[in-house]
């Protein structure tokens, strides 16, 4: 039951991460643009996401959640 908690919140850590990630690798360079051109004429904004580096930031997510709560569980 233990492990079944710790796979859980594992996954739940996982698509929280993931979903921050797209969010912030999406607006982050937005706002660059934006701030860098709000003085100078227009600009266009481009930004764009891959599943490669998505799939890692929910791995580490996951990995984090799931020892983070066997460490909690356990001790």
């Amino acid at each position: 039951m233990i492990y079944l908690k710790a796979t859980a919140v594992g996954i739940g850590t996982a698509v929280i991460f993931g979903a921050a990630w797209i969010w912030a690798a999406l607006q982050i360079p937005l706002w660059w643009q934006m701030w860098q051109q709000r003085n100078q004429g227009a600009g266009i904004g481009v930004s764009s996401v891959g599943s490669g580096s998505v799939l890692l930031v929910a791995l580490i997510g996951f990995i984090l959640g799931f020892s983070l709560t066997l460490r909690r569980v356990l001790n």
